[in-house]
């Protein structure tokens, strides 16, 4: 942005053309031009150079910081923002139960509204239902959840149990779903794995 300043020397009036700029984060004013003793004369010239177009000026690549993010990480920074806290924590929490808090509330509801948006929106004729979250052995038998979906656990002589893959994925970085029971038992047996209990 440019604007004209007058400044008083010993008496007298001269004008200057002025220019404000963002640089690191601070604006700083720095003189154009002079423009005069004469507030007409200056007003002119004023409007001259600024018919003069001036290079555009490169803007500098910003430098990429890549910082992986952990799980934790995340976890924590979310139960800090108050987005999730485990359940009932006083009381010393279950295990993969979370309450939403204010924020994770209305995020969670923001991606509701946009899945549902955009599936009943497919098509006049879905609807949207809301059917009970517990359901009796035989849907689960019907859908083919109970035949088909195997988690393989791993358990450790003091009890503690945990999935096979999830243990793996720990400990070696890397993902184990597709692998047998047989592959998972003789990775965790060759790399001498324990459960994190028996840690």
């Amino acid at each position: 942005m440019t604007f004209i300043v007058k400044k008083r020397i010993k008496g007298k009036e001269y004008y200057y053309l002025r220019q404000s700029k963002r640089e690191n984060g601070k604006v700083r004013a720095l003189t154009i031009a002079y423009l005069g003793k004469d507030k007409e004369q200056a007003e002119l010239k004023a409007k001259e150079l600024g018919n003069i177009k001036k290079p555009a000026m490169q803007k500098q690549p910003m430098a990429e910081v890549k910082k992986e993010i952990t799980i934790e990480e995340i976890a924590t920074f979310c139960k800090r923002k108050g987005f999730v806290y485990p359940s009932s924590e006083i009381y010393g929490s279950l295990s993969g139960f979370w309450d939403y808090g204010h924020l994770g509330t209305l995020l969670k509801r923001n991606f509701e509204n946009i899945w549902r948006n955009y599936f009943l929106g497919l098509n006049d004729n879905f609807y949207e239902i809301e059917a009970s979250e517990i359901m009796p052995e035989k849907v689960f038998i019907a859908s083919g959840h109970l035949k088909n979906f195997n988690d393989i656990a791993a358990k450790c002589k003091k009890g503690h149990i945990e999935r096979a893959d999830h243990l793996l994925e720990k400990n070696l970085k890397k993902r184990f779903e597709d692998l047998s029971s047989e592959e998972m038992l003789a990775l965790i047996h060759k790399n001498k794995i324990l459960s994190m209990s028996g840690q």
